[in-house]
């Protein structure tokens, strides 16, 4: 589905007549494309279009109608839409369950952090609290995330184990190095 909704969301939007047609009316403006490079530019054309621009902030403003009744899918839904800036993502990351928090959302908050900076640095810290945070629960936590999330978990820790390898041959070489002088 082109709409992506997490899954706690999709739970309550699912039987909603109004958010169901919308997303079948998306999936239909896709059935057309038969190989993903056509898929991939028939997205831009799609959303591009005015008609369906105006489809998509219509459902935008439903489910957020509709998720105003539980605090942490209204946020997880604002997160995941794009519709927080870089500097409120952290600021809501650092002030935790005080900003309305929950543990998923804290996923989605790194995971957004993640995508959307533009420091290599910044990102290497969010990447390993990502891990961190993840590597912190016990499995019964874990159990009831959604599923992207240990995708998401899967992707950082091997990048970061990849950069501890990386500084560990520089640090080796710098070692042999000098024995070697």
């Amino acid at each position: 589905m082109i709409y992506y909704l997490p899954e706690r969301i999709y739970a309550i939007l699912k039987d909603e007549e109004d958010i169901r047609t919308v997303l079948d009316n998306v999936d239909k403006k896709f059935d057309e494309y038969d190989n993903f490079k056509d898929y991939i530019t028939g997205y831009s054309k799609i959303v591009g279009k005015p008609e369906n621009r105006e489809m998509y902030l219509k459902t935008d403003n439903k489910i957020k109608n509709l998720l105003h009744q539980f605090p942490n899918l209204e946020k997880e839904f604002l997160i995941n839409n794009g519709d927080v800036s870089l500097e409120d993502m952290k600021t809501w990351f650092n002030t935790g369950m005080t900003n309305g928090i929950d543990l998923e959302n804290k996923f989605y908050l790194l995971s957004n952090i993640i995508n959307k900076t533009e420091d290599h640095n910044e990102f290497v810290i969010y990447m390993d609290k990502y891990v961190e945070l993840y590597e912190s629960l016990d499995n019964d936590e874990k159990i009831g995330l959604s599923k992207y999330i240990p995708l998401k978990y899967m992707f950082a820790s091997m990048y970061m184990m990849g950069l501890r390898w990386r500084e560990f041959e520089v640090k080796l070489g710098i070692i042999f190095f000098m024995m070697s002088v």
